[in-house]
């Protein structure tokens, strides 16, 4: 009989101790479970950061953009500013002349007084 107790005793510890290994081993699939989580989240941050990558890729390229507009906005009033100055210089011109050829038609009203 005390054989038989001592080899249920035995069996129990074996059985007490195969539970606490299968409440570590539950312990080690929930542990893995969270890692599992904490693999999925870090994989949509890491969306999130590829994401905020081209958002700043795209924020830099509208600011070359944006440059470059203003640069051809600058570069189209200079246009004007000659377009403008093209204008004042050929009215000019043209009033140089009209002041030559009213001073040669003098010259030559003087010239003809002077030959009579």
């Amino acid at each position: 009989m005390a054989d038989s107790l001592n080899t249920w005793a035995q069996m129990t510890g074996k059985l007490q101790a195969r539970s606490q290994m299968a409440g570590r081993l539950q312990a080690w699939v929930q542990m893995a479970g969270r890692l599992q989580a904490w693999a999925q989240m870090a994989g949509r941050i890491q969306a999130w950061a590829q994401l905020a990558g081209m958002l700043q890729a795209r924020t830099q390229m509208a600011g070359r953009l944006q440059a470059r507009a203003k640069m051809e906005g600058r570069l189209q009033a200079q246009v004007q500013e000659a377009g403008q100055l093209k204008t004042l210089a050929l009215k000019a011109a043209g009033q140089l002349r009209t002041v030559a050829l009213k001073a040669a038609g003098q010259q030559r009203t003087l010239a003809l007084k002077a030959a009579v």
